[in-house]
């Protein structure tokens, strides 16, 4: 998921099977952080500092982000 059209893909799964949260295991960015996709759906992600390995994130839908942000971070 190195590539905003990979994220831009994800995203439109998560909306045609209806899912708030989605963990993705092969997150390829480098360093951690958030970013807030086009449509408002929040990622937050982890991976290696000077590589694209070892990578995790989840994406989070932005009425879940809005609703629960007191309660993840």
């Amino acid at each position: 998921m190195n590539e905003a059209s990979k994220l831009a893909q994800v995203i439109r799964e998560m909306k045609g099977y209806r899912l708030d949260i989605l963990e993705v295991s092969e997150c390829l960015w480098t360093g951690s952080g958030r970013q807030v996709s086009h449509d408002g759906s929040t990622i937050l992600y982890s991976g290696h500092e000077d590589t694209h390995i070892r990578g995790v994130a989840l994406v989070i839908s932005k009425p879940c982000w809005n609703g629960n942000r007191s309660a993840i971070g």
